[in-house]
Order: C-alpha cells, then sequence, then structure tokens
C-alpha cells in the first residue's frame, strides 16, 4: 500500500481505475447460450458506462444483474470479478462496510477457482480497507496472506509493493522499527526487478522512517538518492514529493530557511503538473515556516493561498463525485488549513476570527469523518474556551478531543490533549491534578520525540513555581527553553524567557528577572502575539512597581490594558466577549491599585481620579454595549433569512416551555429532566451563534463606536447634582478603596482587604437573611461593616442620595439595611439609596431617555406572587398537602419540576421561594399615593410572567417587582425575575422572567 501525499487521507482507488472488464468464459463454458453471453457483454458495457457518468447506485444496479447470470450459469471466474468490481464502486462511494461485505465474497470463490492473483488482488484491497478504518492488525493479517501467495508465485514485483504495504501500516501504528525491517526487505528487490520509481518511492518511505526515529541525517541521504531517481525518468510529481518531504526534514529539524527553500521548490514543481493538492499542501507548511519565524501576516497569506486552491478545486467538484478519493482529500486539505488560520488567530489574540475557523473545520471534519482532525479541532475549541475564561465548556471539549484520539489510537494528539487538560487544571487551582495530566503526556512525547514536550516541560515548571519548589521549575523551563530555541521556535522560546523571569522574581532578584522580561517582550511583538504582550507588559508592570518605579510600572499597565481593550472590542459575540474582559479582571485591579499608591505619593497630580476612571472601565461593560445596541436597532439591515431563524428560536424556546409544564404535571423521572435541560442547553447554545452572527452581520452594529466609560468630568456633570454622592468600591487581595464623589470633588480612602470586608459582609448577611433574627443583631454585626465601608467618608454624606457602586461580595449586600456610621439610625431613614453597576450605566440610560416622550401613567406594580400550591391562597385552602400528594420515589413533583431549574440558581444564592406578605403591604402604599387612572396592580396570582408579557408596559414610568430574583453567576441565562408559580387552582405555571425576556 503506497501513502497517499503527506497529511491528508490514504486512498487507494479511483474511479477511473475501475475498468469494469469481466473475464472471458473457459472453454467449457463456451458451451453456454450466445443469448446469456450477449447479455453479460451488455451489460458489462452498461455498467461501465453508467459507472464513468458518475452513476455509481445505477453500475452495481446493473452488476447485480450480470451477478445472477453469472450465479446462473456457475461462471465462478465471472461471479468473483463481480463481486470484486461492485466492491471497489462501493469503496469508492465511502461505503467501507459494504465494499467489504462484497471482497469477502469475492476471496472464497477466487480461492476455490485457483486464482491466485485475483486471491492476492482481494486480500490486499481487503487489507487496504482495515487500514483506513483504523483496524491495522486485522490489516496486516491479510497482507500477511498476500504475501505468502505471492512468494509462493515467484512475483517478485508484487512482493516488494505489498513488503511496502506491510511497513507503511506498521508505520501508521507507530512502529518505525518494523517499517523499517519491511521497507529494507522491498528496496532490493525493486532494484532487482529495476523500477527504478518503486525503488525511489521505498527510499523516501525509509526517509520518513528515519526522520520519525530522529535521525535526520540519514533521512537526508535517503531523500538525496530518490531525488536524483525521480529527476533521472522525469517523475515531476514524485520529484515534487521529495521535495517536500526534504523540507518537512528540515523543518524539523529547526533549520527553517532550508525548509522554505526546498518547500518553494516543490511548489514550483507541483504547479509544473497541475497538482493543486500538492501546492495547497507545500503553501500550508510555508505558512507553518512563518508562524514557527513569527511572522504571522505572511503565515496568514500562505493559508489562504492554498484555501482558495482547495475550495476551488472543491467548487469544481461534481456533487455526485463528492465521495470520491480526490473530493474527500480536497476536504480534509480545507479542514486543516481552516485549523491552521485559527490557530494564527489565536497567537494574534483575535479570538473571535479564531473561533469562526476553527468552527468550520470541525464542521467539515465532522461531516467527512475525518477522527484526527475532529480531534484536533476539537481540541482547539477547548483552548479557545480557556482563553475566554469558560472552563467548564473547555474540559467538555477537552474530553470530546481526548475520547476520539484514544479511539483511533493517535498517541500525539492524545499527548497534546493531555497537556491542555493540565493547563486547565492549573488554571482552576487544581496543580496535583494537572501534573497528573502532565506526567501522561510527557512519555508520549519522549517516545515520538514531539518538540511539544517542550510545551508540558513548561507547564510542568510552572506546577513546581507555584509550589514554591523553584530549582525543579527552572530545571524544568531551561528544558524547554533549548527545546524552543533548537527548533526556532521564537513564541515558545518567549513564553519560556517570561516564566524564567518570573522564578527569579520569586527569589528576589530582580535585576535577573528586567534580562529575561526584556528578552521575552520584544519577541512578543515580533511574532505578534498580542494576549503574551499584555502578560508580559502586566509582568514588567508588577516587577518595576517592585522596585519603586512606578511611573514606569504605569507605562506598561497602560500598555497592557489597551491591548485588552483592544482585543475586547474584537470579539462579537457577546457571552465570550463578558468571559474574556472578566478573566482579565487582574489587569485593572492592579492599575487601580499602582495610581492610588501613586495619589499616596502625590496627592495633587489627580491619580485618584484616573483610578476611579479605571474602575469604571472595569465594571458593567456588556451591559453598556446591550444598550448602546438597542439604541441602534442591530437588526435593522440583517439578512431576513437571520432574523427569521431568530424567530423561530424564540417559537422553540416558547414550545420548550410549555413542554416543561406539561411535563411537570406527570411528576418526571431525573433523567427526562436531564434530557428536557439538555435540550435547553443545545437551543440556548443555538441562538447565542444566531446572536454572533447578526451582530457580525448587521451594518448598524459595523457602524457602531464602542462606548466609552465616563470621566470624572462627565460623571460629575452628565450624573451627579448637588444633592447627590457617588460611592464606588474596588475591593483588592492586598487593599481595597473606596471613592466619593459629588459635583466639586472627589475624594478617595483606602479600605481594608477584600478577605476582610467580605468576611464582614457574609457575616451580616447571615443575619439579614434569618427570620429570628431582631434588630439589635442586625446593629450590632451592621455597625462594625458600616464603619468599615462608610465611616471614613460619614462626614461628606449629610442627608445626600447616595449612589452605590459595589464590588465583589458587596453587590450582595442590602447597603439600605446598614446602621448609618453615625448615629443609631438605619442608613435608609437618612438617605435616598440607589444601586449601580457603574457610573456610566446610568449616564448611557439617560441618553437614551432624550428626546423619548414621557410614558402617560405613572406606575405598574407586581407583588406577593404566589410561588408553591400549598400556599393558603390556593383554592381557599389552608395547610400543607397531605402524605399521599408526595412524590413518589425516582421521580420529581409537578411543581418542582417547573421549577427546578431555577429553584437550583436560587439555593445557590441562598434564597427560598418563601411567600412575601410585606410586598403586599409595600405595594399597597405606593398605589394609595396615586390616582386610580395612573396606575396598575398585579398582586397574587395576577403577579405572573403572562400578565409582565400581556401588559402594555410601556405606558408606565415605572415598573415596580417586589418579589424574589435570582442571579445565576454560572449560567446567567437563567437569572430571573419570580412571578407566580401557580394557579389559582394550584397547578404549576412558568413564572421566571428569564434575563434573556428582560432584556
Amino acid at each position: 500500500m503506497k501513502k497517499i501525499f503527506i497529511g491528508f487521507l490514504i486512498l487507494g482507488l479511483s474511479l477511473s481505475g475501475l475498468g469494469l472488464s469481466l473475464p472471458q468464459p473457459s472453454v467449457a463454458q463456451a458451451q453456454i447460450q450466445q443469448a446469456e453471453l450477449l447479455k453479460l457483454k451488455r451489460l458489462q458495457q452498461q455498467a461501465y458506462q453508467q459507472n464513468q457518468e458518475g452513476q455509481p447506485k445505477q453500475a452495481i444496479s446493473t452488476l447485480q444483474q450480470a451477478l445472477l447470470i453469472a450465479r446462473q450459469n456457475s461462471l465462478k471466474e465471472i461471479e468473483a470479478s463481480i463481486l470484486f468490481i461492485i466492491g471497489g464502486i462501493y469503496s469508492l462511494s465511502h461505503k467501507t462496510s459494504k465494499a467489504l461485505e462484497y471482497y469477502d465474497q469475492a476471496l472464497p470463490i477466487y480461492r476455490a477457482v485457483n486464482d491466485k492473483m485475483g486471491e492476492v488482488s482481494t486480500l490486499k484491497i481487503i487489507a487496504h480497507h482495515y487500514s483506513i478504518v483504523e483496524q491495522p492488525q486485522k490489516a496486516l493479517k491479510y497482507y500477511t496472506q498476500a504475501l505468502f501467495i505471492i512468494r509462493e508465485i515467484k512475483n517478485r514485483k508484487e512482493e516488494a509493493k505489498t513488503l511496502n504495504n506491510i511497513a507503511s501500516v506498521y508505520f501508521s501504528i507507530d512502529e518505525p522499527q518494523k517499517a523499517l525491517e519491511y521497507y529494507t526487505q522491498s528496496l532490493p528487490i525493486f532494484r532487482e526487478v529495476n523500477n527504478r520509481k518503486g525503488e525511489a518511492e521505498t527510499l523516501n518511505e525509509i526517509a520518513s522512517v528515519y526522520s520519525r526515529i530522529d535521525q535526520p541525517k540519514r533521512a537526508l541521504e535517503y531523500y538525496t538518492q530518490s531525488l536524483l531517481i525521480f529527476r533521472g525518468v522525469k517523475g515531476q510529481k514524485e520529484e515534487a514529493i521529495t521535495l517536500y518531504g526534504m523540507g518537512k526534514l528540515y523543518f524539523q529539524i529547526g533549520q527553517l530557511q532550508e525548509a522554505l527553500e526546498y518547500f518553494r521548490q516543490g511548489l514550483f514543481s507541483f504547479k509544473i503538473v497541475n497538482n493543486q493538492q500538492g501546492e495547497a499542501q507545500v503553501l500550508l507548511s510555508i505558512g507553518e515556516v512563518y508562524s514557527r519565524l513569527g511572522q504571522p501576516e505572511k503565515s496568514l497569506e500562505s493559508y489562504n493561498q492554498a484555501l482558495a486552491i482547495l475550495r476551488q478545486a472543491n467548487e469544481e467538484t461534481v456533487e455526485d463525485e463528492i465521495q470520491n478519493g480526490e473530493a474527500i482529500l480536497q476536504k480534509m486539505g480545507e479542514a486543516i488549513i481552516l485549523h491552521r488560520i485559527s490557530m494564527t488567530y489565536t497567537d494574534m489574540n483575535q479570538l473571535q476570527k479564531a473561533l469562526e475557523y476553527n468552527t468550520q473545520a470541525l464542521l467539515i471534519n465532522r461531516a467527512m469523518k475525518f477522527r484526527k482532525g475532529e480531534a484536533i479541532t476539537l481540541s482547539s475549541m477547548g483552548v479557545f474556551y480557556s482563553y475566554v475564561s469558560q472552563l467548564q465548556k473547555a474540559l467538555e471539549y477537552y474530553n470530546q478531543a481526548l475520547s476520539v484520539c484514544r479511539a483511533i489510537k493517535d498517541r500525539q494528539e492524545e499527548a497534546k490533549v493531555l497537556s491542555n487538560i493540565g493547563v486547565l487544571y492549573t488554571d482552576i487551582g487544581q496543580p496535583q491534578k494537572a501534573l497528573k495530566y502532565y506526567n501522561q503526556a510527557l512519555p508520549i512525547y519522549r517516545v515520538a520525540n514531539d518538540p511539544h514536550r517542550g510545551v508540558t516541560l513548561s507547564n510542568i515548571g510552572s506546577i513546581y513555581a507555584g509550589m514554591n519548589q523553584l530549582q525543579k521549575a527552572l530545571e524544568h523551563y531551561n528544558q524547554a527553553l533549548s527545546i524552543s530555541r533548537a527548533i526556532k521556535d521564537r513564541n515558545g522560546e518567549a513564553m519560556k524567557l517570561n516564566k524564567i523571569g518570573w522564578v527569579y522574581y520569586k527569589t528576589g532578584q530582580l535585576q535577573t528577572v528586567l534580562e529575561y522580561y526584556n528578552q521575552a517582550l520584544p519577541i512578543f511583538r515580533e511574532v505578534q502575539n498580542r494576549r503574551d504582550e499584555a502578560a508580559s507588559l502586566y509582568n514588567l508592570a508588577i516587577l518595576e512597581r517592585s522596585r519603586g518605579n512606578l511611573e514606569a510600572a504605569l507605562q506598561h499597565i497602560d500598555d497592557a490594558i489597551n491591548i485588552i481593550e483592544t482585543t475586547r472590542t474584537e470579539i462579537v459575540s457577546q457571552e465570550f466577549r463578558t468571559s474574556y474582559f472578566t478573566s482579565q479582571r487582574a489587569y485593572y485591579d492592579f492599575y487601580i491599585d499602582l495610581l492610588m499608591q501613586l495619589h499616596k505619593q502625590q496627592p495633587s497630580k489627580g491619580f485618584n481620579a484616573r483610578a476611579l476612571e479605571k474602575s469604571e472601565r472595569a465594571r458593567a461593560r456588556s451591559l453598556i454595549d446591550l444598550l448602546r445596541e438597542s439604541q441602534a436597532d442591530i437588526r435593522q439591515g440583517v439578512d431576513p433569512k437571520l432574523l427569521e431563524q431568530e424567530k423561530n428560536l424564540q417559537f422553540q424556546f416558547n414550545a420548550l416551555e410549555k413542554r416543561r409544564l406539561e411535563l411537570g404535571s406527570k411528576t418526571p423521572t431525573k433523567a427526562q429532566i436531564t434530557s428536557f435541560e439538555r435540550e435547553y442547553d443545545t437551543l440556548l447554545s443555538q441562538d447565542r451563534d444566531l446572536e454572533t452572527q447578526i451582530r457580525s452581520k448587521s451594518p448598524r452594529y459595523a457602524a457602531l463606536t464602542q462606548p466609552k466609560p465616563l470621566t470624572i468630568a462627565e460623571i460629575q456633570q452628565q450624573v451627579l447634582d448637588n444633592n447627590t454622592v457617588l460611592l464606588e468600591y474596588s475591593l483588592g487581595k492586598e487593599r481595597s478603596y473606596l471613592w466619593a464623589v459629588t459635583q466639586s470633588g472627589i475624594i478617595s480612602y483606602e479600605l481594608p482587604k477584600q478577605s476582610e470586608i467580605e468576611a464582614a459582609t457574609n457575616k451580616f448577611l447571615n443575619i439579614v437573611q434569618d427570620s429570628n433574627a431582631k434588630l439589635s443583631d442586625i446593629s450590632r454585626t451592621g455597625t462594625p461593616l458600616s464603619q468599615m465601608l462608610l465611616g471614613p467618608v460619614a462626614q461628606q454624606l449629610g442627608q445626600k442620595r447616595l449612589l452605590v457602586v459595589s464590588d465583589g461580595a458587596l453587590q450582595y449586600l442590602p447597603f439600605a439595611a446598614l446602621p448609618a456610621p453615625k448615629g443609631s439610625q438605619f442608613l435608609l431613614s437618612e438617605h435616598e439609596i440607589i444601586n449601580l453597576p457603574s457610573a456610566s450605566t446610568l449616564a448611557t440610560l439617560r441618553q437614551e431617555l432624550n428626546g423619548r416622550k414621557p410614558a402617560p401613567k405613572t406606575v405598574a406594580v407586581f407583588a406577593d406572587p404566589v410561588f408553591s400550591p400549598t400556599d393558603e391562597r390556593v383554592g381557599q385552602r389552608k395547610g400543607r398537602t397531605s402524605a399521599s400528594n408526595k412524590p413518589t420515589q425516582g421521580s420529581v413533583s409537578a411543581e418542582s419540576f417547573s421549577v427546578q431549574t431555577l429553584r437550583d440558581a436560587s439555593q445557590k444564592a441562598g434564597m427560598n421561594f418563601e411567600a412575601l406578605p410585606g410586598t403586599r403591604r409595600e405595594a399597597e402604599a405606593i398605589l394609595q399615593l396615586l390616582p386610580a387612572n395612573t396606575k396598575m396592580q398585579a398582586l397574587d396570582f395576577e403577579a405572573n410572567k403572562t400578565k409582565v408579557l400581556d401588559s402594555n408596559l410601556s405606558q408606565y414610568r415605572i415598573v415596580h417587582f417586589a418579589t424574589h430574583g435570582i442571579l445565576n453567576t454560572t449560567r446567567p441565562e437563567l437569572s430571573a425575575v419570580v412571578l407566580s408559580l401557580v394557579d389559582p387552582k394550584g397547578r404549576p405555571e412558568n413564572g421566571f422572567l428569564r434575563l434573556r425576556i428582560v432584556a
């Protein structure tokens, strides 16, 4: 079996190779009626014509008729040949199991009639197919049987070919020494029979083996011999393949300029013979060289040329021929190139583009059932989701990739996935688990001499650094650095330099740290790795602060933040933009702290104002984006098909909610609920993808300028008045900060570190949520917290309105329930308190209201909903359900299923769906203040989702919800306002006003 061109897929048949030529009947069979023979000949010609015209189904149907005649007349040789040919057609249609079925029928017939060459051909084609479907042991079994017969009949030429087939299988299962053993048997035979082309091809294969076992000089010797032969016999295509192989060899050993030279020669040769697939493959490799050299723009140029060539070839492929070998190779090549483009955009920190290209590659790999390609792209999806801090989703993709790698026994790709999983566990603070995965990957890399070993060594070094075993960390980092430099991996080199610098930082050798960081940063810029350039700048900022050079640190962190802001704006998906930005919060925290330290040194320079502005840049950015989009009406001008898909998805969501309630009334099992929630997740994923498509193709979205958070001057002008104070908090690991801003000025304060504030906050929240707590308990635990948070600014507050922008655990804190920092009253009795996600959000909302006609009515109130069938308002019945109404084991009650998913979310937030009678009194007090024609009330069962959606709430200036709310930080889409969950008869209804509806 000869390996078809490097890197794609192995197929040994072509349409033109099936001549459909049936053997002539023997003398004994010549007694058959002439009509039967003529019929067989006619059917043979018809099948041949159908096959040539790309009608395999019709050709098989015709051959089935011929097969019946052959069997009726005991024409065994012809029967076997027809079976063989049908198998070939199924093979070309990519239906391997059907092909094998017919080959298996042909084989005993060839044996019965003692047709040795027919038997050999069938054994070899069966072996070939087992090799394709990755059953190498079966392939070896059939090839060995064929070799025995070939040697028996002394067919030396066929013996050499079969020895190569066996060698190729051993090479594919990573047994290079066994492969070498068979290739060295075939080589003298090819020379004996004077098959110069076969000799040269075998020399190439031997070179590939020596390249695999890290003997590049021996490999180069064999490539040089084969190149001379191909040039002598004018084998232009084979010469191109050899040049390509030599280029790959030089690439492997890190001689990149030599690799480029051979690739360019190979490209020229492929163009001469008009081999588009070869051109695309060489361009792909040229792109990899430029990637290694740190020239991503040139890399993308080569990849895009390769992609254009293959796509043009695919467009010229007739639909009926999509399953033939060449078309499959072209699609596989397209997927590989798309993945390479994705990786390049990832390195350039253009994450949205990276995701788009990798998604295209994954779809092709799955459609074509190319498992290796599927594993690679699944692993890349994991990398992407790791970058945007969706670690659970990343782990799901890694595990899918690992499963595929193990199924196809691809050890090298398995090692890469194992290493990536190790990185993920490092990120979530499980170093021992990470080390377990790294130690599984490392020996696989060593066996294959894979340069990715350097990445894993570096990752292990990071584990030891985190465990403060600094000498072990340095040993691993230096090994990894040597590998990166040996293969001229500039990006990898810079990453290792950064890590070595960090180890020296922990040992206090600051001048040495600076030397390593200053080596790494220009390399990151050279290779245009924006993500790691930002990380390098961040490290330099930390270093300079440690050395007391606060101004230099400020310049570095400012440059890093600019990269993050640019990257953020390039991500179209709102979900990914949010998660990416959240993952970069440490940069902003450092920046704020640095500015406040500068303020302490130079209080008149306005550094505290700059710190507040950076705090605003880190807050509520996604909400501000959404508000700006709502003003722009980004759906205007979008392809109507996309909008129709969006509408259909909404119908599906509604139908799903209806089914939720119907299923809930039948006490479903936990398995049914799990299945239902999986369906919900699928719809949600489709909805997110569609939203991203709409944004990316919206003319209005493209024209949007990204909203910028407010400056101090703008906050004072657009947000504050004489009677309002903005209190904005920022919690930090070492210290926290509070800014108090009025129309006339800004004062800042240093507060205790985050852990102290959170401990006091949680203690207070536990008391507030305890229904048995007394006011004295609340005052006792709240007073120290109030002194901590408000004491420093107490003199500035007076009786003013407070705009509170919280951070971390403070976002859960009801400031109104805190005791005033001075006096015995609660804060609510002295101040109007408004909680905001950021000051910029309020300004954006006000801008949206500019020019809008005021609503004619005042307020719509939704309060005191009914959450449970045990509520006394249901059927005017008091008390709880009897034991007979409890759910049976293994099922979930109707009431509980309708709220289960969001109830889980509420429990994580420490909430229960208990009745809220106090909200009724609150609502009635509000409504008594207003004339009847300016208000609407919805209490009890009327406080339901249907009422909210059916009412024309745009008529009211204020919509007041007095009920439970759920904030789900892990699945934000499940955040909700909770309205009535049962109707007057106690039947469940969907009362969750989810974030997607509110938005």
